[in-house]
């Protein structure tokens, strides 16, 4: 899995905001977590990527994170070269390559 943390515009300054490309669940992933949120709120502004072969199109990715986050000039060519490099494989859901959030 890999993974870019990227940085938040200044509306969502305290968020914590990342993409990557994650290979046994064979999908993009990617999340704006808001590291501020209190007395008992959702912190969880966006996640995608969750389930297995979810978002196969970088672009689509970037487009998801784009109102939250400054995007660097050729990070969709990038995360689309980085799955080409790590393979796209999906894993058995489930397994231990998968990812599980319970929120």
């Amino acid at each position: 899995m890999n993974r870019h943390v990227l940085t938040p515009l200044p509306e969502f300054e305290g968020c914590e905001i990342a993409v990557g490309w994650d290979r046994w669940s064979g999908t993009f992933f990617g999340f704006v977590l808001d590291r501020s949120a209190s007395d008992g709120r959702n912190p969880w502004m966006l996640s995608v990527g969750e389930q297995p072969c979810e978002i196969r199109d970088a672009a689509r990715l970037v487009a998801a994170v784009r109102p939250y986050a400054m995007i660097p000039v050729g990070l969709v060519d990038e995360l689309e070269r980085e799955r080409e490099q790590a393979g796209e494989e999906p894993g058995v859901p489930g397994d231990a390559g998968s990812i599980v959030r319970g929120f």
